[in-house]
């Protein structure tokens, strides 16, 4: 069971919250998937994404956290997710080859094998922001405008 106690002895209610990301494309590497589906029943395919660099052109004042130190992009994660119903695959198909897999014209890979060989893949994330009207707030929500392959 994990050890809370270290939690429990710190004062609550003076947590500084961070400043959102700036909406940009970033770097960024596929960590995990899973399948599910949406409230609708929707299947789809959810990426993990986590961060891996700034983009060229985010003034040096915007990568700064609340203390005034670079913000690490390793701790920023992300989602994305594409839908496999049978008129979106073509979409999930453009996303595996932009991402340097091979797809035979012949259906010879699955789904299953082709997904599977994501983890590790550069990508591009598109980050967005929202603001909270009740809070008066901008946040990055945790999914991604969109997500595309980065293969070189």
């Amino acid at each position: 069971m994990p050890d809370f106690s270290e939690l429990i002895n710190r004062p609550a209610g003076v947590a500084k919250r961070q400043p959102p990301l700036p909406a940009y494309d970033y770097p960024g590497i596929i960590t995990s998937y899973e399948p599910g589906k949406s409230s609708k029943g929707t299947p789809y395919v959810r990426f993990h994404v986590t961060l891996s660099g700034w983009p060229e052109g985010i003034p040096e004042g915007a990568k700064q956290d609340s203390d005034g130190n670079e913000m690490d992009l390793s701790k920023k994660r992300f989602r994305y997710d594409y839908y496999t119903s049978d008129d979106a695959l073509v979409m999930l198909d453009d996303f595996i080859r932009g991402c340097g897999v091979n797809l035979p014209d012949d259906g010879s890979v699955g789904y299953g094998e082709a997904i599977s060989q994501l983890i590790g893949c550069q990508v591009t994330a598109s980050v967005q922001q929202s603001f909270n009207e009740t809070s008066g707030e901008t946040y990055n929500p945790p999914w991604l405008k969109s997500l595309r392959g980065a293969a070189s």
